[in-house]
């Protein structure tokens, strides 16, 4: 019976031995991240692009729901290790003319669309509210793209614009900003 605990106590401490993993690291604790909103009337795609790529390097990104002000105001200061500002930011978007495509019943009006950004990226220490790093975020897509249509025959012609093309160039340039953001904002934390 002693022979028989012995090896059963033998093969229950090798099996907690090979449970045990060397090789793995205690985890690191990541880094809360908030992003501020603007003052004025940023396009919010930007934020939560920001938010979302800030999430993909695997940093703890919200959106604070507050401008600068606000926070100061309210001294909720520090609400994370890092605070993101995007200053400015609005796109704007632009048609440089283009070329119409008329059938016998619709016609289609192709023009040269093109949205940029500018802002300035701002990325405080969350406990003092301290400058650490600004940078200029400039952004710019051009494309050709569907900006209106119109049917009808000879008596009658009717057509409307297409402004969720527009609406698309903003989505994209702000995202492309945003990704930028988040590479910059990534290399200061990191120190890179």
């Amino acid at each position: 019976m002693k022979r028989l605990l012995t090896v059963a106590s033998l093969l229950l401490l090798a099996t907690s031995a090979f449970a045990f993993d060397s090789t793995k690291s205690p985890e690191k604790s990541t880094k809360r991240v908030g992003v501020l909103r603007s003052g004025h009337d940023v396009d919010s795609t930007m934020t939560r692009a920001l938010v979302g790529d800030l999430r993909n390097r695997g940093f703890d990104a919200f959106d604070a729901g507050l401008t600068y002000d606000e926070l100061l105001d309210e001294e909720a200061v520090p609400i994370a290790d890092y605070v993101i500002e995007i200053r400015g930011g609005e796109p704007r978007t632009a048609d440089y003319g283009g070329v119409g495509i008329s059938g016998r019943h619709a016609d289609l009006e192709l023009g040269i669309v093109s949205s940029k950004v500018n802002a300035e990226l701002r990325v405080y220490d969350g406990d003092t509210m301290e400058v650490i790093a600004t940078s200029d975020l400039s952004k710019r897509t051009t494309a050709l793209m569907p900006t209106s249509i119109g049917v009808g025959g000879r008596a009658i012609y009717a057509y409307i614009a297409l402004p969720f093309i527009e609406r698309a160039q903003h989505r994209n340039v702000a995202k492309k900003a945003a990704r930028e953001a988040a590479s910059f904002v990534t290399a200061t934390i990191r120190g890179e």
